[in-house]
């Protein structure tokens, strides 16, 4: 099912509920977050022709009888008939309240996301530069039981990922929502562990829901984990709500879909509040109707660890489901380490110490990036000899960073 201009949509059509008059000459406001994702091509028409965004009562939940107003959302496809090429969107385009008045379309532009330049973000500014911390291993906590967070958070593992997606049941979506938000209520302290929530996906009504919560939260979540994106204009879209709301919260994205897979290296460039990219190879294997296995797999996990490197992201792979095969674990984790993940999931605070080993750096590594970066720096070139091996300066980058993951691990 497509909506206006192309929009895919979810089952329950909740997307697709826009209008486009061209007669109409101004915008009817229902809510303070309206976006516009548009080419180049449709900024123009849309200047020439203002239009009526309106916003659709939707049910929220099967049963639950709730309904709220959610904004209507456009997007705008670049065509190739119009003279352009590519899969991106050009730009935000925001609407701000016009109190009935006319509206003229680009008086009211706050900014633009180039999508696929890693070297330009929001408003057309610089990517700003991203903290490098150990994310070695992470773990879900169920939103329906709040009293395993305090757990997990001391079970060693890096990332603590409050779970609201896929392992809650929808009758429980509302109760996990509550209680997730309810756990970030008041300011925690830093203990060493990045805490994220995993929301439903922004296509769909859950998804939605969880969005207008954080929205309405003046204690967001650190960072949010969203699944299932299939293309950047859903992370552009969040980024753009936050923003607006004046939230910081981080975002972490999994690609786990065939169209996230195909576009996985727009989407790790998309927004500056990208930190991680996750390889979801559970519903990935389902999508590409493979096995859930290391080589079947080995070109999906390829194309996303050279899609997070490219944007300069970590990558973290998905969890070793077998609780009864430790060895297996150990082995998945190092080969997801040599083909440059940044770490793994754990199903059990069991794994967490065996992942977190493989993924720190040990004494002759960081022994050995201390020797490179000191020889360059006497050298003042591009190339050095090491025990007769050639080093470029390229390596460096990989240097520094094994040195600040130890340092981070050892304070």
């Amino acid at each position: 099912m497509a909506g206006v201009w192309g929009l895919p949509v979810c089952a329950s059509g909740i997307l697709c509920r826009t209008a486009l008059p061209p007669s109409t000459n101004r915008l009817n406001h229902d809510t303070s977050h309206h976006l516009y994702l548009v080419s180049r091509q449709q900024v123009k028409e849309l200047d020439m022709h203002p239009c009526r965004c309106r916003t659709t009562r939707h049910s929220l939940g099967a049963g639950t009888g709730e309904t709220r107003r959610i904004p209507a959302i456009r997007l705008c496809r670049e065509s190739n008939s119009a003279g352009m090429t590519g899969r991106g969107v050009h730009c935000i385009f925001r609407r701000s309240r016009a109190n009935g008045n006319p509206v003229d379309s680009l008086r009211h532009w706050r900014g633009t996301a180039t999508i696929g330049d890693p070297s330009r973000a929001k408003g057309g500014h610089t990517m700003t530069e991203r903290t490098v911390r150990p994310r070695r291993s992470f773990i879900f906590s169920p939103g329906l039981e709040p009293t395993m967070y305090p757990k997990a958070l001391a079970c060693g593992a890096d990332i603590v990922c409050v779970e609201l997606e896929d392992g809650i049941a929808p009758k429980d979506k509302a109760v996990a929502r509550s209680n997730a938000m309810a756990l970030f209520a008041e300011p925690q302290a830093d203990a060493g562990v990045e805490c994220i929530v995993r929301i439903n996906c922004v296509r769909e009504a859950f998804g939605l829901a969880d969005v207008e919560a954080v929205l309405a939260s003046d204690t967001p979540p650190p960072a949010l984990m969203l699944p299932k994106v299939r293309t950047p204009d859903e992370v552009v879209w969040l980024d753009g709500l936050l923003s607006e709301r004046g939230h910081d919260t981080r975002l972490h994205v999994i690609i786990e879909t065939n169209p996230g897979l195909e576009a996985a290296c727009e989407i790790a460039r998309c927004s500056d509040r990208l930190d991680a990219l996750f390889f979801g190879g559970v519903d990935m294997a389902a999508e590409l109707r493979c096995a859930n296995a290391w080589e079947p797999l080995l070109y999906a996990r390829s194309r996303v660890v050279h899609a997070a490197a490219s944007a300069g992201l970590d990558v973290i792979d998905v969890p070793y489901l077998d609780l009864e095969d430790p060895q297996g674990m150990e082995t998945a984790a190092r080969q997801a380490r040599d083909l440059g993940f940044s770490g793994k999931g754990a199903i059990h605070p069991k794994q967490v110490a065996a992942i977190n080993a493989v993924f720190t750096p040990d004494a002759t590594q960081i022994a050995r990036a201390r020797r490179i970066i000191r020889t360059f720096e006497q050298a003042d070139t591009g190339l050095v000899v090491i025990d007769g091996k050639l080093i470029e300066k390229p390596v460096l980058r990989d240097m520094h960073r094994i040195l600040a993951i130890a340092e981070r691990i050892s304070a």
